[in-house]
């Protein structure tokens, strides 16, 4: 037979992988490695081994060949993730260039030379998810949540800076607006003034998707006084002339402030045609705090997004929710524009305020390496170091998950190395001192780190072992299997004289698996391949069924006193109690080729007409009860006669009579009056019968007083037969 189960071979062991089947059977050149925790470096035992350094921070070096004993290529080589040291040390570095920096509220381009490849760099290791270091977080089960946060707000600085409004064209001759870094200050701005302020960002720079966020507070002295507040274009002019009076493309968001309100919306120009948010209406002097945002995505053209807020962190809607506007066209624009006049020739129209803090997604620290940006340096510190401090600590808890990961590993390798015994020196001498006897000498057993001697001797009996807890120095011997403890193994089997080894052994003996059934062998044995089994009186075999006949599924033992097999339901099944063969369920009739089935095999009405094949009632002795049929030719009726009561009620009716017949003195028709008489020849009088089915009919001037007799003649008349003369008067016909 073929054992299958769980096998467990020593160090150094060789294997014949043919003899193991089944899916956890290791690949072809697998071998069992061992791993080091110690200061020292180890001798590694195979190739895969695993050596933690205790005395440099548990650094972990892999052995690239049996007999490894030196760091360098081909024997151990560092295994350890070398990221995080060096990210660490990296940290500190990058760190101290950015405090290098000077300490002003300008980043210049020189500075920005310094900061991009630190920049570029963060994006690799820090980007949610896909980062070097999210990736190493979730590697070991280290959150990153801080670190994720750290990055998200770094990123979203370095790409917001604050528009310098220092570093736009200011077109303003009636000096109606005062330019500071991060606030446009507008006093008295008329709509008869040419004024604006712009920058010129390069050909199509303001493309797809884009966010812009800024604050405002205007007022005005007089009614219906506009201004605009942005606007995105491809021509330098004042945005009115830009949209309404050459026609041309632009995104805009003006104010008109009437009677104390100031409403606000945006509208897009195609050409000459636009499109406009609905109002919102907002107060004046007040701090308001807006986000536009496009999204190309979204339809055919894309849709504009506007949020007006009332708090800085843009958190409370002013108007409770935002305005889409569904735009018309795809357009990317050149020029940015930081508020405008609404030049339209209307004096009087004054309106103040200011327009602060303008940021959008396509601007950042490196969109132009050459220009200064400016910068809140509290903010900017306070980002870089929330970043790196966020780092580190990750860092230092990913090396803190790796060292614990290492100490469970080298904890498991002290585990596994205390379970196995190791058999050295050893010589067998068969057929010693006698034949079937086998003797042993030179034996020394490792178990746990300690190797002990064992004394040379012999046995003529079958089972030699090793008994940790009853002798450490001699092997124990029996001709029966021996019970084995922790710390005990077989060494050998005495076959008649020949050794047969146990302890590392690439073939199992028959006599090493120490048990005399299956039954003790606890384990998944696989596809069994075997002779005969026979089955006791103790024995069944079963599936689904708890029992014979019990349940659904199948059961084939011994019950009751006798071997038995079922298979089915409670309904559907086939049976053998040990005498009787019982079947139930359907069959196909096609499998009944011999024998006949009795009477009570037949169910009541279960043949009907058209399954007979017989030529004569009279095959069929039986009481017919009532026969329903659909007709029955007049000539098989050859004698006897009908009776009355066989005979329906109304199924003989006048059109059926075919020969004369009395039918009582029924009145057929009324006459009305006339004289008939014969005058030389048969007088003839119609009728309505429809046939001629009269005899012995009369003619009287009362019922059943005759005065002359007719017979039939046609289908239609009478005709009188008699020398009689009726006077005038009415008759009756009677049949």
């Amino acid at each position: 037979g073929v054992f299958r189960g769980t096998v467990i071979v020593g160090p150094s062991s060789e294997v014949d992988w043919s003899y193991v089947i089944g899916t956890g059977k290791p690949d072809d050149d697998a071998t069992l490695n061992a791993t080091f925790y110690q200061a020292g470096i180890p001798t590694s035992l195979a190739i895969g081994d695993l050596w933690f350094d205790s005395d440099d921070k548990n650094k972990a070096y892999r052995a690239e060949c049996a007999g490894a004993d030196e760091i360098t290529a081909g024997e151990w080589v560092i295994a350890r993730d070398t990221d995080i040291p060096q990210a660490i040390a990296d940290a500190a570095t990058a760190q101290g260039e950015l405090d290098d920096i000077a300490a002003d509220a300008k980043i210049t381009p020189v500075e920005k030379l310094t900061i991009k490849p630190l920049w570029d760099a963060i994006v690799v290791e820090g980007t949610a998810t896909t980062g070097t270091i999210p990736v190493q977080a979730t590697a070991f089960s280290v959150s990153d949540v801080d670190f994720d946060t750290a990055y998200a707000a770094l990123d979203a600085h370095l790409n917001a800076i604050a528009q310098d409004y220092t570093d736009c064209t200011e077109v303003d001759v009636p000096a109606r607006v005062a330019v500071a870094a991060s606030q446009l200050t507008i006093t008295d701005l008329d709509c008869d003034e040419e004024v604006y302020v712009y920058k010129d960002f390069g050909v199509d720079y303001f493309g797809g998707d884009f966010e812009f966020q800024f604050s405002f507070n205007v007022s005005a002295t007089a009614t219906n006084s506009y201004g605009y507040l942005w606007g995105l274009a491809n021509a330098v002019d004042d945005l009115r002339a830009t949209s309404i009076t050459n026609d041309l493309d632009c995104h805009v968001l003006y104010c008109i402030i009437v009677a104390g309100d100031c409403f606000l919306r945006f509208r897009e120009y195609n050409g000459g045609s636009s499109v406009v948010s609905d109002v919102m209406t907002l107060s004046v002097s007040t701090d308001y705090y807006v986000t536009i945002s496009r999204d190309e995505s979204v339809g055919t053209y894309g849709t504009i997004t506007l949020s007006v807020y009332t708090d800085s962190d843009r958190t409370v809607h002013a108007t409770g929710s935002p305005e889409v506007v569904t735009l018309t066209e795809k357009q990317n624009f050149r020029y940015l524009y930081a508020m405008s006049a609404y030049k339209s020739g209307l004096s009087g129209k004054d309106i103040s305020g200011t327009i602060s803090n303008l940021t959008c997604s396509d601007l950042n620290v490196f969109s132009d390496m050459a220009a200064t940006t400016n910068i809140t340096r509290t903010t900017w510190d306070t980002k870089w170091k929330d970043y790196y401090d966020e780092r580190t600590k990750l860092l230092n808890a990913i090396a803190t998950a790796a060292k614990t990961l290492a100490d469970t590993a080298q904890a498991s390798a002290d585990d596994l190395t205390d379970i196995f015994h190791n058999v050295s020196g050893v010589t067998w001498t068969e057929d010693s001192p006698a034949a079937g006897s086998l003797a042993w000498a030179g034996a020394k057993v490792t178990y746990k780190g300690t190797t002990y001697s064992i004394t040379n001797d012999n046995t003529a009996l079958k089972y030699i072992w090793w008994d940790f807890s009853l002798s450490t120095t001699t092997f124990q011997t029996s001709a029966t299997i021996p019970t084995l403890n922790v710390g005990d193994f077989v060494v050998a089997i005495n076959d008649g004289g020949s050794h047969v080894q146990v302890w590392g052994a690439t073939i199992i003996n028959g006599g090493t698996i120490l048990t005399d059934s299956l039954s003790a062998i606890s384990a998944n044995l696989g596809a069994i391949t075997a002779g005969t089994i026979t089955m006791p009186n103790t024995g069944w075999i079963k599936g689904g069924q708890t029992g014979y006949a019990t349940g659904t599924g199948f059961f084939l033992g011994y019950s009751g006193a006798a071997y038995k097999f079922s298979i089915g339901s409670s309904t559907k099944y086939l049976k053998w109690d040990g005498s009787a063969l019982t079947i139930r369920g359907t069959l196909n009739a096609s499998d009944l080729t011999a024998g006949t089935l009795a009477v009570a095999r037949i169910a009541a009405s279960s043949i009907v007409a058209g399954k007979l094949t017989i030529s004569t009632l009279s095959s069929i002795s039986a009481n017919l009860g009532t026969i329903t049929a659909g007709s029955m030719a007049a000539e098989r009726i050859t004698a006897g006669t009908l009776s009355v009561d066989r005979i329906a009620a109304g199924s003989i009716v006048a059109a059926k009579i075919y020969s004369e017949a009395y039918l009582g003195g029924k009145r057929l028709d009324n006459y009305a009056e006339g004289s008939y008489a014969r005058a030389g020849g048969d007088t003839t009088i119609t009728h309505n019968l429809g046939r001629r089915a009269m005899c012995n009919c009369w003619f009287s001037t009362k019922e059943y007083t005759p005065k002359m007799y007719i017979h039939s003649h046609t289908a239609t008349s009478f005709k009188i037969n008699d020398y009689s003369t009726v006077g005038a008067t009415s008759y009756y016909a009677y049949i």
